[in-house]
């Protein structure tokens, strides 16, 4: 019986938010909002990572290299889109990708654009392409927890992987859901975290560790 790691990494957060909500006055909580507000206002907009994740799966391991953005909305959610490539440990199958379910979209909307004889609705393809791709694939939420420290739990409800070592010889879309560990200094952020990824529709889950290295763009 598929395990519903959506139900259970909300649960957690809920918790988690409880036991936090109980350990520290209000006024606490308060003051570290507004150093953690302090911080990211020197952090800008837009941070871009080095990305290295490596994942233990139902039959076998993947080990994967790639790249990260994140849009901060607000100063406490940001937006994130995570492409990489990599190999598993299948001596047979030795293929592993993972991109966003928006850029996987806007890949067939672009070609259908590329294929059409009537250029009438050029415009209406491109918008759509550019809306696609903009999708995010996770959600992260940001608390300061200590000097230059943050913890970052996310979702990501919108991803798509390609992963041989489950047997599969498609891309699939998949939930994550995990925490990160942000340790920021300056415009550099380092990001150990653990997750948990499943494909939709089938019992097929992995436990994943890795670290970004990233950067801000400055305002």
């Amino acid at each position: 019986m598929p395990i519903r790691f959506s139900k259970i990494f909300a649960g957690s957060l809920l918790f988690g938010w409880l036991l936090i909500s109980a350990a520290y006055p209000q006024e606490v909580i308060n003051e570290i909002s507004e150093a953690f507000n302090d911080e990211l206002e020197s952090q800008g907009k837009f941070r871009f990572s080095l990305i290295t994740e490596r994942g233990h799966y139902n039959q076998g391991i993947s080990q994967s290299y790639g790249l990260q953005a994140e849009i901060f909305v607000t100063r406490w959610l940001s937006l994130g889109y995570h492409f990489g490539l990599g190999s598993n440990s299948q001596a047979e199958t030795t293929s592993y990708g993972h991109l966003t379910l928006g850029a996987y979209g806007a890949s067939f909307i672009f070609r259908d654009y590329l294929l059409r004889r009537n250029r009438s609705d050029d415009e209406f393809y491109l918008y759509a392409t550019l809306l696609a791709f903009l999708l995010p694939e996770s959600f992260n939420f940001h608390f300061r927890v200590g000097t230059n420290f943050f913890i970052s739990p996310f979702v990501a409800p919108f991803g798509m992987e390609y992963n041989r070592v489950n047997n599969r010889d498609d891309w699939r879309p998949t939930f994550t859901g995990g925490l990160r560990f942000n340790i920021v200094k300056g415009l550099f952020t380092l990001g150990p975290y653990l997750a948990v990824r499943q494909n939709y529709g089938a019992n097929q889950w992995g436990l994943l560790g890795g670290v970004n290295l990233g950067i801000s763009i400055p305002e």
